[in-house]
């Protein structure tokens, strides 16, 4: 099982169960050339996938990473970025992608739920 399979897998779950909650992915694997994707914007370390206009939660940002896997200096100054601005950032650490549904689908409860008046 490699990440983009868990990634694929929550996707496609999403696609399914949450046609409304807005999110995207970000190419970090695209085949264009490293010098053009640095022209077209791309920048190391952005999180593998962002979920925006939710109840609670304006924008989030989700890494997926396997067990063994460690964040990229480039991620961690990313992760850094978001603390800094208090911008929710959540790491995903799993083989499985059943447990990755269950954290992304707790991870999406708390997004949406609406606070208390």
């Amino acid at each position: 099982m490699k990440e983009k399979d868990i990634q694929m897998f929550l996707v496609e779950w999403l696609g399914k169960a949450k046609p409304d909650l807005e999110y995207f992915s970000v190419p970090n694997e695209a085949t264009y050339r490293r010098r053009d994707l640095r022209r077209m914007g791309i920048q190391n370390g952005i999180s593998d996938l962002v979920f925006w206009g939710m109840g609670n939660t304006p924008l989030a940002y989700v890494e997926l990473k396997l067990k063994k896997g460690k964040l990229s200096r480039q991620q961690k100054d990313f992760q850094s970025v978001c603390k800094k601005r208090d911008v929710p950032y959540h790491i995903i650490k799993t083989d499985d992608p059943e447990e990755a549904l269950v954290k992304l689908r707790e991870l999406i409860k708390e997004w949406t739920c609406s606070r208390p008046s």
